[in-house]
């Protein structure tokens, strides 16, 4: 997957990959995916911030939408790629952490990047020099520009449902587990919107907050478990178990097998259809 999606020129995706290539500069086109990546999946949450020296980009997958490791393998070869673009360089400085273990074999890509690559991570992000972000595209052309963001925004007011407030909801009670307080108020706070706004949301895909929160957890709990190496206990705090005997308790519950017999079980190679399902939008 790495290398395959690597090797894709811009284009063949959608608008806002054309977007990202011909952006007056590498913060503008990273602005563009976090505008309107949403508009091309459900199951992937992208977002973009500015710390201290660095600019950090990251997609968060949807718990519960089934198997997404390769998934993640191809948003960081396609960004990758254009990124080299972009920056008009063969191997740009930046940082790549993935949230999973790493891959038993090696591919073109990995060797490429390999000292800049950081497997088990809690999240798939990209890390930049702050400096890179204001580098100019040699490839910008006004009007051109403002031809495909005039096309996206069309784009995206066709397109765009409910699905992607769901995918930040996901992603939000995800961050509060790991902090320890994932309530309904809480959640909503931080999504700037009201409780009972968050509540009709979920109703509209008919769930509740209750159930939201138990399918992300458990999602949550099988990656870590499977595809990580992280030690059991610290696996509970993440997934917002104060106690491991309760997180042990509760992997029983959904899988039926303790927290290490899931960890010693080897889970099948997911399909294709598995493994880029999460990428593609729901429809």
């Amino acid at each position: 997957m790495f290398d395959i999606f690597h090797d894709v020129e811009a284009g063949p995706f959608c608008t806002w990959d054309y977007l990202f290539v011909y952006a007056p500069t590498l913060r503008a086109a990273i602005e563009s995916i976090v505008q309107y990546g949403a508009t091309r999946t459900n199951a992937i949450d992208f977002h973009f911030e500015e710390t201290g020296e660095q600019g950090i980009f990251s997609w968060r997958f949807m718990d519960a939408v089934g198997p997404w490791r390769q998934s993640m393998y191809i948003c960081a070869a396609i960004f990758v790629r254009r990124l080299e673009r972009l920056l008009q360089m063969p191997t740009p400085p930046f940082r790549l952490e993935f949230a999973t273990t790493a891959p038993k074999s090696t591919c073109r890509f990995i060797s490429k990047y390999a000292g800049q690559l950081d497997f088990d991570a809690l999240e798939n992000r990209i890390l930049l020099r702050k400096q890179l972000l204001d580098t100019e595209n040699q490839t910008y052309e006004e009007n051109l520009y403002s031809l495909i963001a005039r096309a996206a925004a069309l784009e995206s007011e066709r397109l765009l449902d409910q699905g992607p407030q769901l995918v930040r909801v996901a992603a939000q009670i995800k961050t509060n587990l790991r902090s320890g307080t994932c309530t309904l108020n809480g959640v909503a706070h931080d999504l700037n919107m009201s409780a009972r706004a968050l509540q009709r949301l979920l109703e509209q895909d008919g769930k509740s907050f209750r159930t939201m929160v138990e399918t992300v957890r458990r999602s949550m709990a099988e990656h870590y478990i499977v595809e990580s190496n992280r030690p059991l206990k610290e696996i509970a705090y993440l997934t917002g178990f104060s106690e491991l005997s309760t997180f042990s308790r509760a992997v029983k519950g959904w899988f039926g097998i303790s927290p290490r017999q899931l960890r010693d079980r080897k889970r099948p190679a997911p399909s294709p259809v598995e493994t880029i399902e999460p990428f593609l939008r729901k429809t």
